[in-house]
């Protein structure tokens, strides 16, 4: 199996700013920096230039020595050179797989860059922003940067900026699996290079992102020659990063060959050097594609070693994009969250507070008991766990425990998925509102925190329904899900409000008055919430996050969801707006959350995507919803293979009748 990755070195070419001027000693450097009675405009560059020596060796130095230029810079009030050190310090991040950091550190820089109104350093930074949201794949919001920074070099004449940005449009056309085109961006970014001095490192890029499109067309000799060309240059300059890359690419051309020695030979050297670097993305590559050589050449014991070491790599960036998940909220936020405007009156509180008291009263009841369960089950386990090392002499015993303990709890989380389901309306309530319609339920273990809700009102005829998505699976996005449920009740069917906007607004409000505006919290959930009107064939909708889409005659139609939670205490939270949008009969209305998009699998192992989860959704609006469900099932399970599932996944389709 050819198995790809997505190599950041590519893009590497954005974030130098003058990584080919870097050719002094490092200890030279070190001692220009460190001489007090140098100017402070040679020290300057002599520490950014030894932070971008170190990018290819030493991560951590290398974001050290950000950090004291910046720190150097701010004392003088240089913002020139702050924004240099930013970039240093954005850089280092990147290389580490951590974009919501390095997305931080190029916002600030572009900051600063305006404020000076310094059109280079511009361009630079829309360059930067670009490589991040590339890898945040936001394909769309990329080209939009690197636009911008085409045009910016353009007015300049900055031919080494015109070659980075024909590069970086060259690697979006590249993940959107558009080879010719990628090529021929890479092919006039060499073009380039090969017109300026002192351009071989930029050249040796270049020739590796030809090298990699030429594999991709299958012209495997083209390849070979382009990417034997950059590794000569990359070893003559000596920086292990840049090697382990070039030598990687030889080897998914020559496993590609099935010329599998020459293929094992370069991925040892290219783990090797990856190794040395501290480059987590090169080693997972490297240890994947032995794994598979080795498991090909029979050798299932070095070919489970290696897979072993992919797995942990791949643990670890998915850790990092974890911990990063807060600030990327924050991140989305930035730009257009305004303070929030809409105030409650005084007599609007105090009608309310019963309410409120009311909820809060059996909000307490469900947590408390929640609490108890969780309380009453670890102390079930621990009284078990203690029989059972006394027990440890008598090994056919201990195996009847371990299996009685382990049927408890399943039992026990079987109990919670039945009290779960219990909550959500059943199929055949649905099928009475909506008889056509369906719902694709796979939660990521037994219990989810994904649900979807549904509630017509005899009196008007009209009917509401959503999908939400939790904060956590399992046991804690359950939790959540109950809740979420029991919120919406209580918005909708008890209080009776009719808007689906001032639905969101208030259930957030109740979440939050939940957890007690604790402002450290991060519970919550994204939803698409939706209110039919059958009368006027009218949807009306409102989201946090999650869209809502509407297929008519083959066409599909997207509805944005305001760029927010519902719950999180985040600043300057917005109120929800609405669309009212017109169906009609035989329309399509699907909503859902992103489980089925995230969920990596098919021959690369990579996201399935919003672009192919819409053509999915295009090519499934023909059949009749039985037959959807079980057409969306069928992909879903065939994409994610042997892969594991990474989230719940939920998505609700009702057609128009």
């Amino acid at each position: 199996m050819k198995f790809k990755f997505r190599n950041t070195f590519l893009v590497v070419f954005a974030l130098f700013l003058s990584f080919n001027a870097i050719a002094q000693d490092k200890d030279s450097l070190w001692k220009v920096w460190s001489d007090t009675s140098q100017s402070s405009k040679l020290r300057k560059q002599a520490i950014n230039e030894l932070a971008w020596g170190f990018m290819g060796s030493d991560l951590d130095s290398a974001y050290a020595l950000g950090e004291l230029l910046y720190e150097f810079a701010k004392g003088l009030g240089d913002k020139k050179w702050m924004s240099k050190a930013l970039n240093a310090k954005g850089a280092s991040k990147y290389f580490r797989a951590n974009y919501s950091s390095a997305l931080q550190a190029f916002q600030q820089s572009l900051k600063l860059q305006l404020d000076i109104d310094n059109k280079s350093g511009i361009a630079n930074s829309y360059n930067l922003i670009g490589v991040i949201r590339k890898e945040q794949e936001e394909y769309d919001d990329a080209l939009k940067y690197y636009k911008q920074s085409l045009e910016m070099y353009e007015s300049i004449l900055d031919s080494h900026g015109l070659a980075k940005a024909y590069n970086n449009i060259g690697e979006v056309y590249y993940r959107l699996e558009e080879y010719n085109t990628a090529l021929d961006y890479h092919q006039q970014c060499l073009d380039y290079n090969r017109k300026l001095n002192n351009a071989e490192n930029s050249a040796s890029i270049a020739l590796a992102n030809i090298g990699r499109d030429y594999l991709e067309l299958k012209d495997y000799e083209k390849a070979l020659d382009a990417l034997y060309e950059s590794l000569e240059i990359r070893m003559s300059i000596g920086d292990e990063y840049p090697i382990s890359n070039s030598l990687i690419r030889i080897a998914d051309t020559y496993f590609a060959m099935q010329e599998y020695a020459k293929a094992e030979e370069n991925a040892v050297k290219s783990l090797a050097y990856a190794k040395q670097a501290g480059v987590v993305v090169e080693s997972m590559h490297a240890s994947r594609l032995l794994s598979d050589i080795y498991e090909l050449k029979k050798k299932p014991s070095k070919s489970l070693l290696y897979y072993k070491g992919y797995i942990k790599l791949r643990d670890s960036i998915n850790d990092v994009k974890q911990r990063e998940a807060n600030f990327d909220l924050q991140n989305k936020l930035a730009y257009d969250l305004k303070a929030k405007t809409d105030s409650i009156s005084y007599n609007d509180q105090i009608e309310r507070t019963e309410a409120n008291l009311k909820y809060e009263k059996n909000l307490r009841w469900i947590l408390s008991i929640g609490i108890m369960l969780v309380l009453a089950l670890f102390l079930f386990l621990l009284d078990r766990a203690i029989k059972m090392k006394k027990q440890k002499a008598i090994i056919e015993d201990q195996h009847k425990e371990l299996n009685r303990t382990y049927k408890e709890v399943k039992d026990s989380i079987d109990y919670a998925k039945k009290i779960q389901d219990a909550l959500m309306i059943s199929d055949e309530s649905r099928l009475k509102i909506f008889p056509e319609s369906f719902v694709f339920y796979s939660p990521k273990d037994v219990v989810s925190g994904d649900f979807y809700w549904l509630y017509s009102n005899s009196k008007t005829d009209e009917v509401y329904f959503s999908v939400a998505d939790c904060t956590g699976h399992g046991i804690p996005g359950a939790f959540m899900s109950m809740i979420g449920n029991s919120v919406l009740n209580e918005v909708v069917v008890e209080e009776g409000l009719t808007q689906t906007d001032l639905i969101l607004n208030q259930t957030r409000d109740l979440i939050k008055k939940a957890f007690n505006d604790n402002e450290n919290t991060k519970d919550g959930m994204d939803i698409a919430f939706c209110k039919y009107s059958p009368k006027t064939k009218t949807i009306q909708f409102s989201g946090a996050y999650n869209p809502l889409y509407i297929i008519s005659s083959g066409e599909l139609s997207e509805y944005k969801a305001n760029p927010q939670p519902v719950g999180y205490n985040v600043p300057n939270e917005n109120a929800f707006t609405k669309t009212d949008v017109k169906v009609k009969k035989g329309d399509m209305v699907y909503i859902f959350s992103d489980g089925f998009k995230d969920q990596f699998g098919g021959p690369k192992e990579k996201k399935y995507m919003t672009s192919r989860f819409k053509e999915l959704l295009i090519k499934a609006s023909e059949l009749n919803c039985a037959d959807q469900m079980n057409f969306i099932g069928k992909e879903f399970n065939s994409w994610k293979g042997e892969v594991e599932q990474i989230d719940d996944v939920c998505v609700m389709g009702v057609r128009i009748s």
